[in-house]
């Protein structure tokens, strides 16, 4: 046979065949012939004189009929030149040599063979010959490159990778495993899954979702909490997967895993806006019936009042009614704020000198053993915003903080501005990028455990003892900070105190701040008003008040009643003071169609229902002077005259 590197160019009587030892020796060629492999010889110049059976089978070629049969007519081109190099050195140093290589089959498909060669010295002259074998491991490279394969997939997917034998213990942990739950492979294999990363004392179905599996023999898909290296607790996604053997027994679960810790926290974050949203709709809706209830009492006891001597059981008896209609008003203002529907006075306010009048009052209302410190250092105060209602939050934060220091403290109110980016603004639900400015209540009191810290801005949720609050104090900061369109947050730790922070918009502008229209009482009139109101008792309060001074009045129960008296030609109607929500035609449409046919007609809007609802009910936009319920007389007749004097 010719050196390997070199082209089946000479002639056969240059290389006689020579006759193999598998030839001379029947047992050695029977042993040959029964290997499922190739068997070759060749002399020492690396001639061929024998190949077995299977060689033949595998190319079709006879070393019988073609002497001069090299490896480069089979071997993979692309091998040709690495197979020549182990070749060459073991034939150089009379050495074993082994090479991998493709050989192309009788039907031209190439397969990979191991190549093995190894000298063996003739006993009768002494003369070196070489005896190999070639292997077929075609399937097993290709075996091989499967799981290099996997192994690469299990690498590069973004999922924990786990792979658990029957017992629970870790047999496969990939490197996003590493991520998820903070071991390296080389500590977690070998370990038992649970007390690797179980929780102790967590929920049994979770804790061995594992043994369910190889219980049931089905895929299961769970959501569980775990323990990372570091201790901290995180929330994962887990699908485990039982692992066959050929005999149908379940020898091994595959679980994957994914942190869904932050989709779960923005799940939560959701869940809880629209907890709020939807209390917020109800205190709406009962603040608007009680309002309307309480301007019925409140005209009722006016009334009352102006009849009845300023000395007796019977003055006394009306003062403590109106106190405590004073004091429910004032709860369902809290109410309002809290479900972002109370209507706001807002002009430009600088808070930090906001914070510098409030600071006589603050201090009496914390008391002497608490210090109060003010750090006001935001350089853009500037907000539009309603100042009775920033005054509120920061008074009812600071009173959170008196009740958290039973026995003295640390209160420090300060200012600052803060820029919010979007990755900040995603941990609130509230919240918006943009430029704030921020006014931090911080008290170094008891502290919120952390099981009540997610329901602390829940209306009527309070700790304190029965009869000390009504647990809207933190629900109100937090419908003001919404409705100023801003958010509050909270940190604190048990022992070591609270800082709230509320979150206000920066004013893009110095804006002009509203008038103070507070006036002495009001004159008296003679002007024919329109009331159109659905509720009947509080059509009969505003009556009442408008015609014990003077005022004529024309009764509607809603708007289409109301277009009517308009149309009637025998009434001259001076001024309509309507309700903003009625049934058949609302307060929004009955203004729009007034204008349509009087533009020049003052209008005057009432409601229980405060801005929010305004907007729903199509009276956004339409410049409407609006009272809120309950009114006062005073405030009522202020109203009415402050416009009628408008139009002259």
């Amino acid at each position: 046979m010719q050196s390997v590197n070199e082209s089946k160019s000479a002639t056969d009587d240059e290389h006689p065949v020579t006759t193999s030892f598998f030839q001379n020796d029947i047992r050695l060629n029977a042993l040959a012939e029964s290997i499922a492999h190739i068997v070759w010889s060749a002399d020492s110049s690396g001639t061929f004189d024998f190949a077995n059976a299977r060689w033949t089978e595998y190319t079709h070629i006879s070393i019988d009929e073609d002497a001069t049969c090299m490896w480069h007519d089979v071997v993979h081109p692309d091998d040709l030149k690495s197979v020549v190099k182990v070749f060459r050195k073991g034939l150089a140093k009379i050495e074993p040599f082994e090479a991998k290589a493709r050989l192309r089959r009788w039907d031209g498909e190439y397969r990979w063979h191991l190549i093995r060669g190894v000298p063996n010295h003739d006993q009768a002259d002494g003369a070196i010959r070489w005896v190999g074998t070639a292997t077929d491991i075609h399937d097993i490279k290709q075996a091989f490159e499967d799981l290099r394969l996997k192994d690469h997939l299990l690498e590069s997917v973004r999922q924990a990778i786990v792979a658990l034998d029957a017992t629970g213990k870790v047999v496969t942990w990939n490197p996003f495993a590493e991520v998820v739950f903070g071991y390296q492979a080389e500590e977690a294999i070998g370990q038992n899954i649970e007390d690797l990363v179980g929780i102790e004392g967590s929920d049994e179905q979770h804790a061995s979702a594992w043994q369910a599996v190889i219980r049931g023999g089905k895929t299961i898909d769970k959501e569980r909490q775990v323990r990372r290296k570091d201790g901290s607790v995180t929330w994962i996604s887990v699908r485990s997967a039982p692992i066959r053997n050929a005999h149908g027994r379940i020898t091994h679960i595959v679980a994957s895993s994914i942190d869904i810790s932050e989709r779960r926290r923005l799940e939560a974050q959701y869940r809880h806006a629209q907890k709020m949203e939807a209390v917020g709709r109800l205190a709406g809706g009962v603040a608007h019936d009680f309002n309307n209830m309480l301007t019925v009492i409140k005209g009722h006891t006016e009334f009352l009042s102006r009849s009845l001597p300023a000395e007796g059981e019977a003055r006394e008896d009306i003062d403590q009614i109106a106190n405590a209609a004073h004091r429910a008003s004032k709860l369902t203002r809290q109410l309002l704020a809290f479900s972002r529907q109370q209507v706001m006075d807002k002009r430009t306010v600088d808070i930090n000198a906001l914070l510098d009048e409030l600071e006589k009052m603050l201090g009496r209302v914390i008391g002497e053993d608490i210090n109060l410190e003010l750090s006001l250092e935001a350089r853009k105060g500037f907000v539009v915003a309603d100042p009775g209602q920033l005054e509120q939050a920061v008074m009812n934060l600071a009173v959170n903080a008196r009740d958290a220091m039973p026995e003295g403290g640390t209160l420090r109110i300060f200012t600052h501005a803060a820029a919010i980016g979007d990755e900040e603004a995603s941990r609130y639900a509230e919240a918006r990028p943009g430029e704030y400015v921020v006014v931090g209540v911080r008290d170094t009191g008891l502290g919120i455990a952390p099981e009540i810290l997610p329901r602390i801005f829940d209306p009527f949720f309070t700790t304190k003892e029965s009869g000390r609050g009504t647990g809207l104090g933190l629900a109100t900061v937090y419908g003001i900070a919404q409705q100023l369109g801003g958010f509050v947050s909270v940190e604190s730790e048990v022992s070591k105190g609270s800082t709230f922070r509320l979150y206000v918009p920066i004013a893009s502008a110095r804006g002009h701040e509203s008038e103070d229209n507070r006036a002495s009482a009001p004159s008296k009139g003679e002007e024919l008003i329109l009331v159109v109101e659905d509720q009947d008792e509080v059509r009969t309060v505003a009556r009442r008040i408008l015609t014990s001074n003077g005022y004529k009045v024309i009764e509607a129960a809603n708007g289409h009643d109301a277009l009517r008296v308009l149309q009637d030609t025998n009434f001259n109607v001076d001024l309509v003071l309507t309700d903003a929500v009625m049934p058949k035609m609302g307060g929004g449409d009955l203004v729009r169609a007034v204008r349509m046919r009087q533009p020049d007609l003052p209008v005057v809007m009432v409601s229980g229902y405060t801005d929010l609802e305004l907007v729903t009910h199509g009276a956004r936009g339409l410049d409407v002077p609006f009272l809120a319920k309950p009114f006062r007389a005073v405030d009522l007749l202020k109203t009415v005259r402050a416009q009628l004097a408008a139009v002259r």
